[in-house]
């Protein structure tokens, strides 16, 4: 005949503690918040869970299971959380059996509770995390652009405010591919280019004209070479010997 829980005290059962050599009685395991009936359903003793996953399926008593939002995991518990408490789990992700090369986005959705999703205006891509940030942190971000088609930065870069307009023009048009910053940048100028557009002083990283500069309607071209400031030869006097014959003929 078996005998129920109630015929004895959960304190009678302590002295058997020290005999589970299958399942290491520790943390709250091994005081009274967790008595032999918590873990022994029924006053059943054979054939009781001694893993962390067997009894934490939500299903058996005081033994919580894994939440909704839990990252996907066919680990023991234990694998990440201590004995003691489940807050505070750690994923070591430098350990290939619990993280494997370019499988980030398995648990990295943002659908998942402790594992960040892509922030908005990340660069769209499908490739795994660790393609360009490390498996310790986020930052420090690398990304190796070798085998980049040309013509395609826009897809992950976007014009920063006071940058000259582009006309949609990709990046590498004037920042050459493979930098690590977009320092160094020149732009080649057709001679066609509306010069004020870019030549403002609300646009970052070019020069724009100086406080003492003649008032004038005219195009920076007109007077200006396309390859810098300095004037074309002879326009500055044609200009001033222009006006002054005008001046005299009137």
């Amino acid at each position: 005949m078996m005998l129920s829980f109630n015929s004895y005290a959960e304190s009678s059962c302590d002295a058997y503690r020290a005999y589970h050599v299958a399942y290491n009685l520790t943390g709250p395991h091994a005081t009274s918040m967790c008595g032999c009936s918590a873990c022994h359903l029924g006053g059943v003793w054979k054939g009781t869970p001694n893993t962390c996953m067997g009894c934490h399926t939500g299903s058996r008593g005081i033994a919580i299971g894994k939440p909704t939002n839990h990252i996907p995991t066919n680990l023991n518990c234990d694998a990440c959380h201590i004995g003691i408490v489940f807050v505070g789990g750690q994923v070591d992700h430098n350990n290939p059996t619990l993280v494997a090369l370019g499988s980030c986005l398995t648990c990295h959705t943002g659908n998942y509770a402790g594992a960040r999703g892509k922030p908005l205006g990340h660069p769209a891509t499908t490739a795994s995390c660790d393609a360009c940030h490390s498996k310790i942190n986020w930052s420090n971000a690398s990304f190796n652009h070798v085998g980049v088609a040309k013509g395609t930065c826009n897809t992950c870069h976007t014009v920063p405010r006071g940058h000259i307009l582009t006309g949609g023009l990709s990046c590498d048009v004037c920042h050459t591919r493979g930098y690590s910053s977009f320092s160094g940048g020149a732009y080649v100028h057709s001679g066609t280019e509306q010069c004020e557009g870019c030549h403002s002083p609300t646009v970052t990283g070019v020069t724009s004209k100086p406080a003492n500069h003649p008032v004038t309607p005219n195009n920076c071209a007109s007077c200006h070479s396309i390859t810098g400031w300095p004037c074309k030869s002879g326009q500055i006097m044609k200009k001033y010997l222009d006006r002054m014959i005008g001046v005299l003929h009137d």
